[in-house]
C-alpha cells in the first residue's frame, strides 16, 4: 500500500482534475502502526483513521507541492474543517467551499505530504493547520492540528506517506 508518490512537480496554484490521482491517504501510527482516512458515507459526520478498511477507500488530493483543491472520497464526498467543532475534520457534501481546500506541501526532511487546511491561512486567523490525527477516547479522529509545513515540525501524526 504505497502512497510515498504524494508528492509531484513543485508548482502553485488550484490543482486541476490532470493533477489528481486516486490512492489511498495513510500515515505511520507509532501506536498501531499504518491507518489510513476513512469513508463512512455520512455526511457532517467527523472524519476518522482505520488500521482495517474494507472496503479499500480512496481519495484525490491535490498531489503538486503547493497544490491547492479538496480531498475527495471514492463515493464523492469532502473532508471538511469544522471551526465550530474545535478545528476536527468532518464528511462534507463537496461545494467548493475554503473548508474542504487543502494545500498539498512537501516536508523534506521526512519525504511525505503534510496537508494544510487553506481555511485555516486565508479566512482565519489560526494560522497553519495540518491534517492531523488525534486520538480520542478510543478512536482516531482526523483533526487540524498547529504546524509548520514544510520541513518546520516533523510530527509523525501529521506525515502522509508510508515507510
Amino acid at each position: 500500500m504505497a502512497v510515498g508518490a504524494l508528492v509531484g512537480v513543485a508548482g502553485a496554484g488550484t490543482a486541476s482534475a490532470a493533477l489528481m490521482v486516486p490512492t489511498r491517504l495513510c500515515i505511520d501510527s507509532t501506536t498501531v502502526g499504518n491507518v489510513c482516512l476513512y469513508n463512512s458515507g455520512t455526511v457532517g459526520n467527523r472524519a476518522f483513521w482505520s488500521a482495517q478498511q474494507s472496503p479499500q477507500v480512496e481519495w484525490t488530493y491535490p498531489n503538486s507541492d503547493g497544490a491547492t483543491g479538496a480531498i475527495v472520497s471514492s463515493s464523492n464526498t469532502c473532508l471538511q474543517i469544522n471551526a465550530s467543532d474545535s478545528n476536527f475534520v468532518r464528511y462534507a457534501t463537496c461545494n467548493g467551499d475554503d473548508a474542504e481546500k487543502w494545500i498539498n506541501w512537501h516536508n523534506p526532511y521526512t519525504g511525505r505530504t503534510e496537508f494544510v487546511s487553506y481555511w485555516a491561512v486565508y479566512d482565519s486567523s489560526d494560522g497553519f493547520l495540518c491534517m492531523s490525527e488525534d486520538y480520542n477516547g478510543g478512536n482516531r479522529y482526523v483533526k487540524a492540528d498547529p504546524c509548520s509545513p514544510g520541513g518546520g515540525t516533523n510530527y509523525w501524526y501529521q506525515q502522509f506517506g508510508t515507510s
